[in-house]
């Protein structure tokens, strides 16, 4: 596409005399800084976040988050009890606000260079407007200039032409942190009713490991605040043979458990049970392999990890280019294959 612009959020290109990208609604137009706002027109709709965006701002508990209408990739600002969160946009040689919105074209958009604030008192979170010229909407009921409003997580914002929404975590998310998993022992001798020692540290740790190791991987690749994976309850199911954690802070590899991770297990159920057979199942599979149908197996499975590895990234980062991909997919696959050819697997129950 000849003289085509370029979406400054999601890459693709439009028509050259396109204002907003075809493809995600973000604005085209060069930013301007300016220390004068204009009066712009009201935004059509309020945008739509990201499932993952509410599970991890459950997460952090001074962190709000801001997800702005037309960019899929979140903001994270750290708001500690008794802090205030200023939102504008930055004025050369002023201190710039907490939330910048120039990059967010916040100029054209009318936002004020002071345009409001969030003060946060233990887990009360209050929206101020700060005399704007273009208005600060809470769940589009305009505010009142420097009057606080009370807010709670997945309220709507809108700064004059910009929508977002906003998510933090309130006092009675904790239990939404958690996630419980049962996990099934394939392949080899069931657990005879008990939990050994020798269980735990050979089978069952490094399975919550890797679990541990793959969601500090995905956040990294989000460029999200790190959270330690914890254990808040173990047990066992004697006559199910069911092994039950509760974890926080694992959701998102929780549910690629309970999809992608279990799909590709069932595809390739026979190799892994021969493997585990002959006892060649553990190590790396990027060794070389002996020849015949184990060396034969333990390609093909190494293969697929690697195909997996790219539809996990996929669909964790879906704005990832193919460089960016092949950079994490080793990364991802580190964790992946103690997940994918363990002995344990998540049951269908979940």
């Amino acid at each position: 596409m000849m003289n085509s612009k370029i979406c400054p959020n999601c890459q693709r290109e439009n028509e050259p005399d396109s204002m907003i990208c075809t493809y995600c609604g973000a604005p085209l137009v060069k930013l301007i800084s300016t220390s004068t706002t204009v009066r712009v027109a009201e935004p059509s709709s309020k945008p739509k976040p990201p499932d993952r965006v509410v599970e991890l701002t459950r997460l952090y508990t001074d962190i709000v988050v801001f997800q702005i209408a037309g960019h899929e990739q979140p903001l994270l600002v750290k708001a500690p009890s008794g802090g205030r969160v200023s939102i504008g946009r930055y004025n050369p040689g002023e201190i710039a606000p907490s939330v910048d919105l120039t990059p967010y074209n916040g100029s054209l958009m009318g936002v004020s260079r002071q345009h409001a604030i969030i003060t946060r008192e233990e887990n009360m979170f209050a929206l101020q407007d700060l005399g704007s010229t273009n208005g600060t909407w809470l769940n589009e009921v305009k505010l009142v200039p420097n009057q606080s409003y009370e807010m709670r997580s997945g309220d709507s914002i809108r700064l004059g032409q910009i929508m977002m929404v906003i998510y933090f975590r309130t006092p009675n998310a904790t239990t939404e942190l958690e996630e419980t998993i049962h996990l099934m022992r394939e392949f080899d001798s069931e657990l005879r009713g008990k939990l050994s020692l020798r269980d735990l540290d050979n089978l069952v740790m490094p399975y919550l490991k890797a679990i541990a190791g793959l969601q500090g991987v995905c956040n990294d690749i989000l460029n999200q605040p790190q959270l330690d994976v914890a254990i808040s309850n173990i047990s066992l199911e004697p006559g199910k043979s069911l092994i039950n954690v509760t974890l926080v802070g694992a959701q998102g590899v929780i549910k690629l458990l309970r999809g992608s991770v279990v799909r590709w297990r069932e595809m390739h159920s026979e190799k892994i049970a021969y493997l585990h057979q002959k006892e060649l199942v553990g190590g790396d599979l990027g060794l070389p392999s002996p020849n015949g149908k184990t060396g034969e197996y333990r390609k093909e499975l190494r293969d697929a990890g690697v195909e997996l590895a790219h539809d996990i990234l996929a669909e964790v980062a879906p704005l990832l280019n193919s460089d960016q991909r092949k950079l994490h997919a080793a990364k991802v696959l580190t964790h992946l294959q103690t997940l994918a050819l363990s002995p344990l697997r998540v049951t269908s129950g979940d």
